[in-house]
């Protein structure tokens, strides 16, 4: 009929855990591995550490995993067997991990990290010549301070402690600094900017800035220029500042999304959080415009694992199945 229109009812399913792919427990954390397991059905490993809600990224490392790696989600915080806040987690923790992967899939092993994760990334990576390839995704090149406990976030912004060790002495970090509007946002339960606590106008010492020129590896950095829930950008910077500055020989790239916000980690193709989300007794600010971060947090992952499959050398999914000497190409 002249004019008319059609309306057709698509159902789709979608996989938390792509086909081929087992889930087991392994090395602290939740391993999504090509079936069959163990040496060679893997060309390479990643660790995948999620931010600053803690726990573990699953859905992330599965999705990952359908891209012929062994991946581990490994919580450092907020899961059992680690530390319950922020505070002090050892960088021991991903070493170990890191070692147990590697003899597991018998070739290199590389770190994805979002937020608090990218910084964890980078600063592991750093101490750790086992890593051999890093993902920040709105990360830091800047070590900061502890998401400590408390149930207000004032509260927890002014626990003054260290957030990671390393060989049992605390790393040191930049302090959280509580800005006029931060305070008025707070007290007047408006969205808070927590960006605003990282104050980089004035400098900061350099032993909080993370050397990563020592990771033994390609890095891959990329923030939001209008992240509002820390300055990804400007902290990201420092990092490939220091590449460039001490001719990291490894390749290394910072990409900055104009107009994105914070959300930029994990997998895409799935409904974007509003920019408002919920924290300890107030709303947090993302930043960015929703349908830029969307765009933006694709581009990010179809980045990442093209970057991981450049870098760690992974087989074509064709190969997976078949048993044989791992690839130990770097």
């Amino acid at each position: 009929m002249s004019g008319a229109s059609a309306v057709v009812e698509v159902e789709l399913e979608r996989l938390s855990v792509p086909d081929g792919v087992r889930r087991v427990e392994f090395a602290g954390g939740v391993l999504f591995e090509p079936e069959g397991g163990g040496s060679g059905a893997a060309a390479a490993g990643v660790i995948v550490l999620g931010g600053s809600e803690g726990g573990l990224r699953e859905l992330d490392a599965a999705l990952l995993a359908g891209h012929g790696f062994a991946v581990l989600a490994l919580p450092y915080f907020g899961a059992p067997g680690v530390p319950e806040n922020l505070v002090d987690v050892p960088l021991e923790h991903v070493g170990g991990a890191v070692d147990a992967l590697a003899e597991r899939v018998g070739g290199p092993v590389g770190l994805v990290g979002g937020s608090r994760g990218g910084e964890l990334a980078l600063l592991a990576a750093s101490v750790l010549p086992s890593v051999r390839a890093v993902v920040s995704v709105v990360g830091s090149g800047v070590v900061t301070q502890c998401v400590g406990a408390g149930k207000r976030l004032l509260e927890i912004l002014e626990v003054d402690a260290a957030a990671w060790t390393w060989k049992g002495q605390p790393v040191p970090y930049l302090p959280h600094v509580v800005s006029p509007g931060m305070r008025a946002a707070i007290v007047d339960g408006e969205p808070v900017v927590l960006a605003e606590a990282f104050d980089l106008g004035d400098g900061f010492p350099e032993d909080v800035e993370i050397p990563v020129e020592r990771i033994a590896g390609p890095v891959l950095l990329v923030s939001g220029d209008r992240d509002a829930s820390w300055p990804s950008a400007d902290l990201s910077e420092v990092a490939h500042r220091r590449l460039e500055a001490n001719d990291h020989p490894h390749p290394h790239e910072h990409v900055v999304h104009p107009g994105a916000g914070h959300l930029l980690a994990g997998p895409p193709n799935r409904p974007q959080p509003d920019n408002v989300v919920d924290g300890p007794g107030v709303r947090f600010e993302m930043g960015g415009d929703r349908a830029t971060t969307a765009r933006a947090k694709a581009d990010t992952w179809n980045r990442t694992t093209t970057f991981l499959k450049t870098h760690l050398k992974t087989r074509p999914k064709s190969q997976l199945k078949t048993q044989g000497s791992p690839d130990r190409t770097a």
